[in-house]
């Protein structure tokens, strides 16, 4: 291991293994070897490098150069006793994944557990369990340390069975598994985490605290990745992960925001695929964190990658994501700021998850695949239309403030619309559709103030009314998907939950192909939010009921005197992976602290499965254990000012807390 004795603010663990006995690999060296130069000269006397790598037909020479146990175990100790709170760790691993027989209680029964495959002193195979390997991070983690960890390998048993020989996994053999063999009870990662993150990520093993860590893994447990797996470059081999991250970086340097980078590799993946096995990334943990320092570059608001191919041009959102056709966007680079250096384009055709583009003002040859898309008018967005009162102060200005946010208006009270607007004395108000005031809203005393609100209620409003009017029956039928608490619920009820008490998401898939579940929290302070770290999960065709996620619930600790909360659980079910990130919004109090999310993932276009989706809703009510028995009693609904026929109380403008027993951090889908 290449370990300096100076302390740095930038320490990194470059792992590649390429001498496999039974199904040795090209690339994974050159994969660290070139990241390891790369730091080098963008690090230059700052950073920490340890590698640990095994050429295929190589001596096995200086033990403590190998990617053993011991010595990953040991870089990482040295990274936990180096780094201060603040520094920067950053962790790839290129090799062959495994799956093992699940072992715990929250294992993932279909996927089995995940584990890395590395080599002992021998140059035998052995596995680094996911749960040892995460126990080992989760220390840095806690340690203040901000890590982001690059897994260029495969993990789906299916990928084996293509016959492929560059894919990156290995089938499980229990003969090289032996926790004697490779975890010693004095190391550093520990033998058994899982009894100590008894909450964490005991399905797919990666258990860390969602908000310190940042992991990208080439593809989920649940696809094949054939033809995607490497990349040819200057007649070097090198795996795809690993050579579009770099790229990248070479490019932008290590100060990519990590949502931006994976938007980025999505739309580099979707441009490179090949056949109809497509090889999605993986993005878990916190998108908002640098890379590999702190960030640098500029991201802009509600931005979604654009693919090229040839002269044509790809967005990767749709329909399903609340586009529409002739919608219009800002086309530029990463990095510059509103339509500088760019172009325009609009939506000629919408699909369930992609969209055709034509460009207005630009050639072909000034585009690339990695540019972003930034919306300047969205015509479903406008169908959800304010009424302004005619006697409000500076009315004609907020008219053409909210009509560059696409606000439409309607100009008659009587129209329908979702919100009213109103003067009270100097400050704004907010109607609901039922005229009732929406309260718990912050000050709102200028144009500004007022149209930002506005843009936030609508598009919450927009995405909670989000759905597919013309879903194939066939696609309905495929399967059933329900909340289970004192009984089960179905799309549309009312959900009564004690507080401290649990629900659940359950999905049966009854058709032949797989299907995305995507979960998410519309929050009673408008904030929207994703209940899966992943993005999703996979439910495999002709499953028996799966339990998607159980969740805690309870009334935070500052409405705990109101004795309630409520929000809305949306769930949609999708037939190819995608992301509706786009749609994620901060809570209203918290819009000025945080930027809007991203979309990030593309869809596969040559899959011969049909493209459909479908989206519930699941009304949730969590109140005192004293009160609960009651509240459904003395309600005869609950008020969201989302034009339920009821508006928003006060008890409810609170955030519920949830709390996920099953993964906070999954590789893969169940």
């Amino acid at each position: 291991m290449n370990n300096l004795s100076v302390p740095n603010k930038y320490h990194a663990l470059l792992i590649g293994v390429d001498d496999y006995p039974s199904q040795p690999l090209y690339s994974c060296v050159n994969d660290v070897c070139r990241i390891k130069n790369f730091l080098e000269i963008k690090k230059s006397g700052q950073v920490n490098i340890m590698t640990l790598t095994a050429t295929k037909g190589a001596p096995l020479g200086d033990s403590e150069q190998r990617p053993t146990y011991t010595n990953i175990d040991s870089a990482l100790k040295t990274i936990e006793t180096q780094a201060k709170a603040g520094d920067f760790a950053y962790v790839h691993f290129s090799g062959h994944g495994t799956t093992e027989k699940t072992q715990y209680k929250h294992s993932n029964k279909l996927t089995g557990d995940l584990a890395l495959c590395i080599l002992n002193k021998d140059g035998k195979e052995v596995c680094l369990k996911g749960t040892v390997f995460a126990n080992g991070l989760n220390k840095l983690v806690e340690k203040g340390i901000i890590v982001t960890v690059v897994l260029d390998c495969c993990f789906s048993a299916s990928v084996y069975r293509s016959g492929d020989h560059d894919i990156r996994y290995l089938p499980y053999d229990r003969t090289i598994t032996s926790p004697r063999q490779i975890q010693p009870d004095s190391s550093f990662m520990g033998q058994n985490p899982g009894s100590t993150h008894r909450d964490g990520s005991m399905r797919d093993n990666w258990l860390i605290d969602p908000d310190g860590y940042t992991i990208f893994a080439a593809c989920g447990p649940d696809e094949i990745a054939k033809g995607g797996s490497e990349r040819m470059e200057n007649g070097k081999r090198y795996g795809a992960l690993s050579c579009f991250i770099f790229n990248a970086l070479s490019k932008h340097g290590l100060g990519w925001r990590n949502k931006d980078l994976y938007r980025y590799l999505c739309a580099r993946f979707r441009e490179d695929e090949q056949g109809d096995k497509p090889q999605n990334p993986v993005l878990f943990g916190n998108g908002d964190q640098g890379f590999f320092g702190p960030v640098n570059l500029h991201s802009g608001e509600r931005l979604i990658g654009v693919v090229q191919g040839g002269a044509n041009f790809q967005l990767m959102a749709g329909k399903a994501h609340g586009l529409r056709e002739d919608d219009r966007f800002s086309i530029s680079p990463l990095g510059l700021k509103g339509v500088e250096g760019g172009c325009t384009a609009k939506i000629t055709q919408a699909g369930a998850f992609t969209s055709s583009l034509e460009l207005l003002d630009a050639t072909p040859r000034d585009i690339q695949t990695g540019w972003v898309a930034q919306p300047r008018t969205s015509s479903y967005l406008a169908s959800f239309r304010v009424y302004l009162s005619h006697d409000l102060p500076q009315r004609a200005q907020l008219l053409a403030a909210l009509g560059k946010h696409s606000l439409g208006t309607v100009t008659e009270p009587h129209s329908h619309s979702v919100f009213k607007v109103i003067a009270n004395n100097e400050e704004y108000e907010i109607l609901d559709e039922s005229g009732q005031i929406i309260i718990n809203l912050p000050i709102m005393t200028d144009i500004r103030g007022i149209t930002e609100v506005l843009e936030h209620l609508v598009w919450f409003k927009m995405t909670k009314d989000l759905t597919n009017i013309e879903p194939k029956t066939s696609f309905g039928k495929s399967f059933d998907i329900w909340i289970m608490g004192d009984r089960r619920y179905r799309h549309g009820e009312q959900i009564e939950v004690e507080h401290d008490g649990y629900i659940s998401v359950f999905m049966k898939n009854k058709g032949n192909t797989d299907l995305y579940v995507h979960v998410y929290n519309l929050s009673p302070r408008w904030g929207i939010s994703n209940i899966l770290s992943k993005g999703y999960e996979v439910v495999p065709n002709q499953n028996d009921e799966h339990k998607i996620r159980e969740i805690h619930m309870t009334i935070p600790l500052m409405m705990q005197e109101h004795g309630s909360c409520e929000d809305i659980i949306k769930v949609f079910v999708t037939t190819h992976p995608t992301s509706f990130e786009l749609l994620e919004l901060p809570n209203l109090n918290e819009q000025a602290k945080q930027e809007k999310r991203t979309q990030n993932r593309g869809t596969p276009p040559n899959n011969p499965i049909p493209k459909d989706w479908t989206a519930f809703n699941f009304y949730i009510h969590t109140s005192g254990k004293q009160t609960a028995q009651d509240s459904s009693k003395s309600r005869g609904g609950f008020r969201d000012g989302l034009g339920n026929g009821n508006s928003v109380s006060q008890s409810a403008n609170s955030l519920i807390r949830t709390r996920y027993l099953t993964s906070d951090l999954r590789l893969g889908a169940k």
